[in-house]
């Protein structure tokens, strides 16, 4: 049943060819059946639901999904976008012959609107999902370049922190060995009040004691005795301004 179709002219057989006809595409039989996959119905059927399942799992996509599930749902619709393309290219066809021409007219043109919906459907989904894609494409970029700072960030904390470090390192060890020259300083600076010696002060308190005078550090400098330590000859307190016990340093 519904494989007959009307042939004009068929005056002897057109009333019950027609009518069979007429009772396949009310029942919905052979050629009007839309379970079947070749009948036009049937591919219209299947057009609908592929693209009701692929138009609405792609617009379950967000920002954040990734490329590789944006793409696999562009890969969908471009193939739900070629069914439709070329169901409505048959149906915008000669009607005259092949598939399209054994179904009434009024039959086509439902099935053509019903096919157009689709593609409608599927070409916007494309649009949104390409607009998606784009955006994908800038959030992944804008993480690359985040992800290069914030590691530059990280580079430069970690050499300013070991350059703080040298530095304080390098400040630990001039102590020391500022507190090495006062200690030795110290050991061999002359008892006062000893008995005889000629030794003349040098003017100012905190002297070094001898007859050794310098005006100032540039002199010491330029007669090569920096630093000197106290109890040196031309030690002087004036000489020495942070009182550590090492002048012109």
């Amino acid at each position: 049943m519904g494989h007959a179709v009307v042939v004009e002219p068929n005056e002897k057989f057109y009333p019950p060819v027609h009518e069979a006809e007429q009772a396949a595409r009310a029942a919905g039989a052979g050629l009007h059946d839309a379970e079947v996959d070749c009948t036009l119905p049937g591919q219209v059927a299947a057009l609908e639901d592929d693209t009701e399942n692929t138009v609405v799992a792609s617009a379950g996509l967000a920002t954040g999904v990734g490329l590789e599930e944006v793409d696999r749902h562009r890969t969908r619709l471009a193939t739900a976008a070629t069914t439709g393309g070329a169901l409505l290219a048959l149906l915008d066809g000669d009607r005259t012959s092949g598939p399209t021409s054994r179904y009434d007219e009024d039959v086509l043109v439902d099935l053509r609107e019903r096919t157009a919906r689709q593609h409608e459907r599927v070409t916007a989904a494309q649009v949104t999902t390409d607009a998606l894609r784009a955006t994908e494409e800038q959030r992944i970029e804008a993480e690359r370049v985040a992800a290069e700072e914030e590691a530059r960030r990280v580079a430069e904390e970690a050499a300013r922190q070991a350059d703080e470090a040298r530095r304080a390192e390098e400040a630990r060890e001039a102590d020391a060995a500022r507190q090495a020259a006062r200690a030795a300083s110290a050991a061999s600076a002359p008892a006062s009040g000893g008995s005889g010696g000629s030794a003349a002060s040098g003017g100012s308190g905190g002297s070094g004691g001898g007859s050794v005078f310098y005006q100032n550090c540039d002199a010491v400098r330029a007669a090569g005795a920096a630093p000197l330590l106290v109890g040196q000859p031309g030690y002087a307190r004036k000489l020495d301004r942070d009182g550590d016990g090492v002048a012109c340093e």
